[in-house]
């Protein structure tokens, strides 16, 4: 399982990329199996057997505290994703696909078991899906299955504004909400809760391998990686060629590359060597620990 840590991405750019994720992996252009992590702007999602009532506010209130609302493919009704959430989304193929339940389950029991290792006790509700406290709801699940491999994933409230969720009826149930730094009495970040994460989602997946990278936590943000430009352009379709990651604009204050610089890559046969012998070693190189888009 290869764990990519995105920073913040609007609700649009992840969805796009999970669907690239999750036709690659169907299509077979992929035998690896994803979990991406990362955080939203505030966005409100309605799965496709919401209920469009436990919104609670119009457009118009919607547009005054900047907040999306987007009727998504999941199971699940309506829920709140925003800053100060970790959301996961696995892109995983599953032994077999009419097992969604045990797959929520097991995705439950990988949150439990991560607040427990931060010393918070939580459990699963007969009937429900989520991970709930005795203050509350702390995490919430909506997933889907087609062909046999997942997306759409689940959200944990670390330290979000919680105030987001009195305008829905979570999920269609009238019963609080909590975040893990409330219960801990201090702030909890994406970088700690995801060092007892991880680990816990290996464990209740059997996963024998676990590739991170999390160079969001120390790049620059200047830099952006277009999800919406590379999925127009067909970059992850079967028929298309190598294609560079590109960026918009410099750092601040960062000087145009000289033409000494700008060196194309040649992937021939030693650099796949080379990229095999360091996945199968667990490695990583200095640019891609630095998130370098080159």
């Amino acid at each position: 399982m290869r764990v990519r840590w995105l920073g913040r991405l609007p609700y649009g750019e992840a969805w796009d990329l999970q669907r690239a994720f999750h036709e690659g992996r169907v299509e077979g252009r992929s035998d690896d199996d994803y979990l991406l992590l990362l955080e939203h702007p505030p966005t409100y999602t309605i799965g496709r057997n919401g209920d469009g009532t436990h919104l609670l506010i119009d457009q118009g209130t919607l547009n005054e505290i900047g907040a999306e609302l987007f009727h998504v493919d999941r199971g699940g009704d309506i829920t709140f994703h925003g800053p100060g959430q970790l959301v996961g989304y696995p892109i995983m193929a599953l032994p077999d696909s009419r097992q969604i339940v045990p797959y929520v389950r097991t995705i439950e029991q990988a949150i439990i078991g991560a607040l427990r290792d931060l010393g918070i006790e939580a459990w699963p509700e007969e009937g429900l899906t989520g991970v709930w406290t005795e203050h509350g709801k702390v995490a919430a699940i909506g997933v889907r299955v087609s062909r046999g491999v997942s997306m759409h994933g689940f959200a944990i409230n670390l330290d979000p504004d919680l105030g987001f969720f009195d305008h829905i009826n979570p999920c269609g149930l009238l019963r609080p909400v909590t975040s893990v730094s409330a219960l801990l009495g201090r702030k909890v970040s994406h970088e700690e809760f995801i060092d007892v994460l991880v680990p816990r989602f290996a464990e209740a997946f059997a996963t024998p391998f676990v590739e991170e990278q999390r160079a969001a936590f120390v790049r620059g943000t200047g830099r952006e990686f277009d999800v919406d430009r590379r999925v127009e352009a067909g970059t992850f379709s079967g028929e298309q060629g190598p294609d560079p990651i590109l960026v918009r604009g410099r750092l601040p204050g960062e000087p145009e590359r000289p033409d000494w610089m700008r060196v194309k890559a040649v992937m021939n046969e030693g650099y796949r060597d080379v990229k095999n012998l360091m996945r199968d070693q667990g490695l990583n190189t200095v640019c891609e620990e630095a998130g370098c888009p080159n």
